[in-house]
């Protein structure tokens, strides 16, 4: 018996070491990262010495830090958090969003003659139909609206007003408070200023379902009949002293949008703001567009002393430069034929993606340079594109090579790995396209189980 206590005290103790080996063993892998590195198109020694820190953690506890260097190893600060840690970035502040204001619906339960624009149409329509009956209706919209209503969005500093119509109606909606302020009349100063008259032959195709009980079904779409049609858009950027916005000035057939009911004509708007109040009174234009120019983003500098827009004129994108102080243009740099898809304003450069081109800008002592404007993808990276761009993606500039970093994907873009590729362009093309796998991201799983995978924190960073 003693044997047998014996030998199973050993064969314990044996088996506690071995454990204690593994856990170690598992613990040792588990604080560092390993990039497998795969040269998919190019010379990779134009990337040697690019250095790219990561962070991805699992469930929130478990925080892995990394920074890789291309010719190099990975080098991973690794924590547990008890409690989940987020990643707490600064806040995205939209500034200005506006959009037309026409509600496509209506409410069944008031009478068509409390109801306006639309929504009479569509309650005068309902009231036609017997139960379980559709009825359609094609309707000129400069017959129901003067002007294009407004939905405004403001997103600045201590500052959020959001309209929301409810019940189908334009003098019916949401907003969100403005300290010291009734919003309601920000509301009306703004719509005051901003007046573009609805397009003449501009009309939409209204359907209404009647169901007993009092459910109703409705949609609406552009009608064969419209000639045309105007989709309200803004461009805008913020300092700590106003909101600068821009607004569609072309309807869907490129004819010029009449901005003669707004005070100064088209341009860029100032909207001041300070001590968490919108100062809409105040509300004007500031820098004087031509009408043939057509604002496709804008941003300042971090001194907030310039505004920077991007402008397409001709068909041709420039780069415009204006003093803030004065109001007045510092440069026009003209980059390519085309519009633009994304432009990347950086620490000291400008990247903008188009079509079948990039293009880099440096920027020395508030100076725009066009660098290059190369080929997006040229010839033998084979038939699909391997990278796509979005918002997000890390970049650094050298001078004479751009360089990018974004994440690996699973499941055709849909999920984010926490491996990541890098590219390098010059002025003669993409120079290098590579692929770094993490050994985070083995045994992934997709689709419904993706929450069971290791993923990436934050954005990446990148520089030479």
């Amino acid at each position: 018996m003693k044997k047998y206590i014996a030998l199973t005290l050993v064969l314990f103790i044996i088996s506690a070491a071995a454990i204690v080996t593994v856990a170690t063993a598992i613990s040792a892998d588990s604080d560092r990262v390993v990039y497998t590195e795969k040269a998919v198109y190019g010379d990779k020694s134009v990337a040697d010495g690019v250095r790219v820190t990561s962070s991805s953690h699992y469930k929130n506890h478990l925080i892995w830090d990394s920074v890789y260097t291309v010719g190099g190893d990975a080098v991973t600060d690794f924590e547990f958090h008890h409690l989940k840690k987020y990643n707490n970035g600064k806040p995205h502040l939209t500034a200005l969003i506006i959009h037309s204001g026409i509600n496509f619906g209506f409410n069944a339960n008031k009478p068509a003659s409390e109801q306006k624009g639309l929504a009479k149409l569509y309650k005068e329509l309902y009231d036609s139909l017997d139960y379980e009956e559709e009825g359609n209706l094609t309707v000129r919209l400069a017959d129901c609206y003067e002007f294009y209503p407004l939905d405004i969005n403001v997103n600045l500093p201590n500052i959020h007003l959001s309209t929301q119509f409810n019940d189908f109606e334009d003098d019916s909606f949401y907003i969100s408070t403005i300290d010291g302020q009734k919003a309601k009349s920000v509301y009306d100063e703004i719509c005051e200023f901003i007046k573009i008259p609805v397009l003449e032959d501009e009309y939409v195709d209204i359907h209404v379902k009647k169901h007993r009980g009092g459910s109703v079904g409705f949609g609406h779409g552009y009608s064969d009949k419209s000639a045309d049609y105007y989709s309200f858009s803004t461009y805008s950027t913020y300092t700590d002293k106003a909101c600068y916005f821009a607004i569609n000035n072309k309807t869907e057939q490129g004819k010029t949008v009449d901005f003669s009911h707004i005070p100064g004509g088209y341009g860029v708007y100032a909207l001041p703001y300070g001590d968490s109040t919108l100062r809409a009174n105040e509300l004007s234009m500031v820098y004087k567009l031509d009408e043939g120019v057509t604002v496709n983003y804008m941003t300042v500098n971090d001194e907030q002393t310039e505004l920077i827009m991007s402008v397409i004129e001709n068909g041709v994108t420039y780069l415009e430069v204006v003093d803030l102080a004065t109001m007045k243009r510092l440069q026009k740099v003209e980059i390519y034929e085309g519009q633009s898809h994304i432009i990347f304003p950086m620490d000291g450069f400008i990247t903008y993606e188009f079509a079948d081109r990039v293009a880099v800008l440096e920027e020395r002592d508030g100076v725009y340079e066009l660098k290059f404007v190369c080929e997006k993808f040229g010839d033998g990276i084979g038939e699909t594109e391997p990278f796509y761009f979005k918002s997000g993606m890390a970049m650094d500039f050298d001078g004479e090579r751009l360089v990018i970093v974004d994440n690996l994907h699973m499941d055709s873009g849909w999920y984010d790995k926490c491996g990541f590729y890098i590219a390098v362009y010059g002025k003669e093309g993409l120079l290098y396209y590579g692929e770094y796998e993490s050994s985070l991201d083995a045994n992934a799983q997709s689709a419904y189980h993706y929450t069971f995978n290791c993923q990436p924190m934050r954005n990446f960073e990148v520089e030479w």
